[in-house]
């Protein structure tokens, strides 16, 4: 998992090898302080170019082997991050110290560190998020000290818990069956559901808007932002059977928000289609996004119950490949992703249609 020093490590002139299937981290003569609270002084490894992304829901310690030389003090303090969850900082070093090491066959001495959520708060908020982007870890920052400087070899990274446990039941609005155009006036979300890649999977309801019912959930958007923009992004899909787009050329629906107070007010929002055509690789996405700047969301118009209405309209004649009057579609994804916003509230969906003319 861990691969290389982290591009904030206050150290770059460690070496990083594999070692007999342990990392080894060699040159480690400046990382030496193995106090519970020195351990900014020492060198970070980082695991974000890993393709491992466990979810960490229930956990409450994580474990590593460290095997020595010769025993010595090793400290080491954890920082697990997801896309949610950038940054709290570790409460302190955890150390091994040279009565833990137990010499081994191949003469070398191994000691366990357990680092626990009080240790590090940042994966009690990692276990604790109901949302898949939450609760998935992204990355693994360890700040290593040795007291006598010498190399330290790390093995079997271990995660633990009541990791068995589901995340807490989330009660949604009855499916219902799918409509187009979707008005959610018969009390169901219409087939509307979280995509399983979604960054926001919190209860989809039904919420008044205008003396109809609208679709509606609740997002925040994190302060540390993910290398993907749509990891954290809610994700809505429609499965549309053998729908084809016939002499239509328009998709249109109003989103409507509602930010929290002294939230959406910075970046913007970016509105995604796209479409899953069996026959074109079951991905066909517009070529535009719809781009919501929030700057000036404060002062805008709003409804008599209080929200921002967004008009969105995508051209389908404007798709990255060609869909024809009878391109089977598969089904509607759409996303609304996070543009460097600070953005926190709930969102509102109502009268997803097709349309031949733009109106």
């Amino acid at each position: 998992m861990l691969r290389n020093v982290n591009a904030d490590s206050p150290l770059k002139s460690v070496t990083l090898s594999n070692d007999a299937g342990t990392l080894r981290v060699g040159g480690l003569t400046p990382s030496t302080d193995v106090s519970e609270s020195g351990y900014w002084s020492n060198v970070r490894l980082s695991a974000d170019s890993s393709t491992q992304r466990p979810g960490l829901s229930g956990t409450t310690s994580l474990s590593l082997d460290v095997l020595v030389g010769a025993p010595t003090t090793i400290s080491i303090a954890a920082l697990p991050q997801s896309a949610t969850h950038g940054w709290i900082n570790p409460q302190r070093a955890v150390r091994a110290t040279p009565d833990q090491f137990v010499r081994q066959p191949n003469g070398l001495y191994k000691a366990t560190v357990t680092i626990t959520a009080a240790d590090t708060p940042n994966l009690a908020a990692i276990a604790a998020d109901i949302n898949a982007a939450g609760r998935t870890l992204t990355n693994l920052i360890l700040f290593v000290g040795a007291q006598n400087g010498a190399d330290v070899r790390l093995d079997n990274i271990t995660f633990s818990g009541n990791r068995t446990d589901a995340p807490p039941t989330v009660e949604h609005a009855p499916l219902g069956t799918v409509r187009l155009p979707s008005t959610f006036e018969d009390g169901t979300r219409q087939g509307w559901t979280w995509d399983a890649a979604s960054g926001v999977k919190g209860a989809l309801t039904l919420q008044p808007q205008g003396g109809s019912q609208v679709l509606s959930w609740e997002v925040t958007y994190p302060d540390v932002k993910p290398f993907d923009g749509w990891a954290s992004a809610p994700r809505l899909i429609l499965e549309l059977g053998n729908r084809t787009r016939g002499s239509d050329n328009f998709l249109q629906f109003d989103l409507y928000l509602r930010p929290e107070p002294g939230r959406g007010t910075q970046g913007a929002l970016s509105v995604n289609l796209a479409f899953g055509p069996p026959n074109l690789g079951y991905w066909a996405q517009a070529n535009t996004a719809v781009r919501v700047p929030l700057a000036n969301l404060t002062s805008a118009p709003r409804t008599a119950d209080g929200l921002v209405r967004v008009p969105v309209r995508f051209n389908l004649n404007d798709f990255d490949k060609t869909l024809a009057s009878d391109t089977v579609l598969g089904k509607i994804t759409l996303v609304v992703a996070d543009d460097q916003s600070n953005f926190a509230g709930r969102m509102y969906l109502d009268e997803v249609r097709f349309s031949a003319t733009a109106p």
